[in-house]
């Protein structure tokens, strides 16, 4: 199958690194497009944080950005804030009109934890289209 409209969810993590990169790859090889969304939770902080936060997530957005277009692409990107993440990312393929969604698994460990992040489990039990999660390391045997 190839995935013309690939919308990577990417948070800063380890595991949406990895999940950057795939999305990349998966864009290229299908010559599709790419849109990078990244969410800014609504939290109750002062506006100084607010900004490095932001200025933060505007930073690795445009580092992701930076290597889709090293692949040859031209990535669309979009920072939300505030938001629910599970919602946007939803709202986002949605209106985008994506083919496939790739995100990070920022999931928990251990006895009675859940193995996936609760928004990747959100966006796995409302999306309409394929999502692929992507764990902090993959084997590339």
């Amino acid at each position: 199958m190839i995935f013309r409209r690939v919308l990577a969810a990417f948070d800063g993590s380890a595991a949406a690194d990895k999940a950057a990169g795939l999305a990349i790859r998966i864009a290229q090889e299908g010559q599709g497009r790419l849109r990078i969304v990244s969410v800014l939770e609504t939290v109750s902080e002062d506006a100084d944080l607010r900004t490095r936060r932001r200025l933060g997530a505007e930073n690795a957005i445009a580092k992701v950005a930076a290597s889709a277009r090293q692949a040859g692409l031209d990535p669309e990107t979009a920072l939300v804030e505030p938001g629910v993440p599970f919602e946007t990312i939803l709202q986002q393929a949605a209106t985008w009109g994506a083919d496939l969604i790739v995100m990070g698994r920022t999931g928990r460990t251990g006895p009675g934890k859940s193995l996936l992040g609760s928004e990747a489990e959100r966006v796995l039990e409302f999306a309409e289209v394929p999502v692929l999660i992507i764990p902090t390391t993959i084997n590339r045997d």
